[in-house]
C-alpha cells in the first residue's frame, strides 16, 4: 500500500512540475503583462519545478533523499523574493529595479552556489562522504521559513496598501487587488501546512537524532503539501493567461462599450488586458489593439507634460501608462 502511494505521490510530483514548467514557459514568451513580474514569476515555477523533480526522484525510489548529486536542484530560498517582486510589479509596474533591491537575493545566490558546488564535488569524487550535508537541508528549510513568510506577508501588505491608498479606482483594477489578495492568502495557507513537516522533522533531528521523514505516510504529506502550492500557483497563472483572473464590468453594465471602458474605466493602464475578452474576431481584435495602443501612447504624453512626474525616468512613465515594456514604446 505504501509503495502504491509513493508512485501516486511521484506522479503527482511530475504532473505539478509539468503544469508549472508550462507556465515558465508561458511566462518567459508572454507578450501581455509586466514583462519584468513575468520574468520573476517565471524563474519562480523554474525553480520550484527543480525542486519538484528532485523529490518525485526521491519518492519513484530512483535516488536517495541524501543524494548530492540532484543538490542544485534544491533551491527554495528562491521562492520568497521572486514571488514578492512578481506581486510588486504587477501592483507597481512602474516601479523601476535598482541596486538595493538585490539584497533580497543574496541568501538564494548563496543557495545556490553552495549545491552547485556540492553537486560537482559529488560528480568529481562520488565516493566522498559530505559529513555536513545531511544537516544541510534541515538548515535551509529553517532559513526558507524565516524569509518566505515575511515575503506572503510583505506581498499581502502592498496589496492592502495600494487597495486602501486607491479609494476611487476603476473597477477592473478593484477586482485585480482582489484576486491577487486571494493568491496570497491561499499560499499562507498551502506554506503553513507544509511547514509542519519542515519544522517538526527540524526538531526531531536534532532533539531525537531521527527524522521523520523517515516515515512513509509523514514523508507522503509533506510532499502533498509542497506540490499543492506550486499547483495552486500554475492554477491561477493560467487564469490570467485566459483573461479568467478578474473582471473589467459588471454584469449589470453589460451595455458599456470597449470605448466606455477605454475613456471610463481606463483599462489601457492594465498591461493583462486582454483584447480577445470583447471579440473573437481577428479584424476587429486589431482594431482595438490600435485603440489601446493610442490611448496608452496619449496617457503617456499627458504624463510627461504633468508637473507631478517632471522628474521620472521615460521608462516609468512607459510601464505607467499601461505598456507590457518599455522596448515597444516608440517615440515619434
Amino acid at each position: 500500500m505504501i509503495q502504491e502511494l509513493y508512485h501516486i505521490s511521484g506522479i503527482l510530483l511530475y504532473f505539478s512540475c509539468l503544469c508549472i514548467s508550462s507556465c515558465a514557459f508561458l511566462y518567459f514568451f508572454r507578450k501581455r503583462g509586466n514583462y519584468r513580474s513575468n520574468f520573476f514569476l517565471a524563474i519562480f515555477f523554474i525553480a520550484f519545478g527543480m525542486a519538484l523533480i528532485r523529490n518525485g526522484l526521491i519518492l519513484s525510489g530512483q535516488i536517495e533523499p541524501d543524494n548530492q548529486l540532484t543538490s542544485a536542484l534544491w533551491n527554495i530560498i528562491w521562492f520568497g523574493p521572486l514571488f514578492f517582486y512578481y506581486i510588486k510589479l504587477i501592483i507597481y509596474p512602474h516601479y523601476l529595479l535598482r541596486g538595493s533591491d538585490l539584497k533580497h537575493f543574496v541568501l538564494p545566490i548563496a543557495q545556490t552556489l553552495t549545491h552547485i558546488v556540492i553537486s560537482i564535488q559529488a560528480l568529481m569524487n562520488p565516493e566522498q562522504e559530505n559529513t555536513y550535508f545531511k544537516y544541510l537541508y534541515s538548515i535551509e528549510g529553517i532559513i526558507f521559513l524565516l524569509t518566505f513568510f515575511p515575503y506572503i506577508i510583505l506581498s499581502f501588505r502592498y496589496i492592502k496598501y495600494a487597495t486602501v491608498s486607491e479609494p476611487s479606482q476603476p473597477l477592473w483594477r478593484e477586482k485585480k487587488l482582489l484576486w491577487l489578495k486571494r493568491i496570497t492568502k491561499v499560499l499562507y495557507v498551502l506554506a503553513f501546512i507544509n511547514s509542519t513537516y519542515v519544522i517538526t522533522n527540524f526538531l526531531s533531528k536534532f532533539i531525537y537524532a531521527d527524522e521523520l521523514s523517515s516515515l512513509p505516510s509523514y514523508f507522503l504529506f509533506s510532499e502533498f503539501s509542497f506540490s499543492l502550492i506550486a499547483i495552486w500557483i500554475a492554477y491561477q497563472a493560467i487564469k490570467l493567461v485566459l483573461g479568467k483572473a478578474y473582471i473589467y464590468k459588471e454584469n449589470r453594465t453589460g451595455n458599456q462599450t470597449f470605448t466606455d471602458l477605454l475613456h471610463k474605466e481606463k483599462i489601457f493602464l492594465d498591461a493583462d488586458l486582454n483584447i480577445s475578452l470583447f471579440t473573437k474576431k481577428k479584424t476587429e481584435q486589431k482594431a482595438l489593439h490600435t485603440l489601446v495602443l493610442k490611448e496608452r501612447a496619449n496617457h503617456l504624453r499627458n504624463l510627461r507634460k504633468h508637473g507631478k512626474y517632471g522628474t521620472h525616468e521615460l521608462k516609468s512613465l512607459i510601464y505607467r501608462s499601461g505598456y507590457p515594456n518599455h522596448w515597444i514604446y516608440k517615440k515619434k
